[in-house]
């Protein structure tokens, strides 16, 4: 089972979050804001844990996929330091993702 998690509680992360809960082998279970109240706000409607710091979620939660879906203004700035390895995967539906 793939551990998910959003970094980000926008427009874009409602569809992210939506889209791992579908998945069989797959467990959406927190997502992170750069501020807490819309975290708290987006957790409560998946029923998953909220942070304000993506290295917590990363701790506490045991993360395996992590969609970074900020803001377009801080799409540059990205909040993850080396040794973190990220990679992006750009599909054109569900189906090819999976």
């Amino acid at each position: 089972m793939l551990k998910t998690a959003n970094m980000g509680c926008g427009k874009v992360g409602h569809f992210h979050a939506k889209a791992y809960q579908k998945l069989d082998n797959a467990l959406f279970c927190a997502v992170s804001d750069r501020n807490l109240s819309p975290a708290q706000e987006f957790a409560k409607q998946y029923g998953v844990k909220a942070y304000d710091n993506i290295s917590e979620i990363i701790k506490n939660e045991g993360i395996n996929v992590a969609g970074f879906v900020p803001l377009t203004l801080y799409m540059k700035k990205s909040p993850l330091k080396p040794p973190t390895q990220v990679a992006t995967f750009w599909t054109g539906n569900l189906s090819q993702a999976r």
